[in-house]
């Protein structure tokens, strides 16, 4: 499933890495973070708000929220979503478990949406 999603997403078939992570969820599989992140991807280049949303919330109530990875993915999904705010909150959420990734993701979406002071500022 996991290997199925990302090659998806990677090769810009987005809406069918949706798809396949709704059936992954329907065969009453559990997500693991290669899934997530792969599908996360795949919202933030669809603009899934919604959908990466409801993740969101099952990342929090499964217990993946300590993932680096998955934080990040969340935050890119948030970022270019044009949610800054959730963003912010996910990337705070991290507090010392941040990755280049992290700061980099965080970075570009306060610079892409207006907030160049506060991107100068967090690098």
């Amino acid at each position: 499933w996991s290997t199925m999603i990302v090659g998806f997403a990677h090769n810009g078939s987005f809406n069918d890495a949706l798809l396949y992570f709704r059936d992954l969820r329907r065969a009453g599989m559990r997500p693991n973070e290669v899934s997530l992140t792969g599908v996360l991807s795949a919202c933030s280049q669809t603009g899934a708000f919604e959908f990466g949303k409801g993740l969101h919330g099952f990342v929090e109530k499964a217990g993946y929220g300590w993932i680096v990875s998955v934080n990040n993915a969340l935050i890119d999904m948030y970022s270019r979503c044009g949610n800054v705010p959730m963003a912010k909150l996910v990337f705070e959420s991290m507090r010392e478990k941040k990755s280049i990734v992290s700061w980099t993701s965080m970075i570009a979406g306060l610079a892409m949406y207006g907030h160049g002071e506060e991107a100068i500022r967090l690098f």
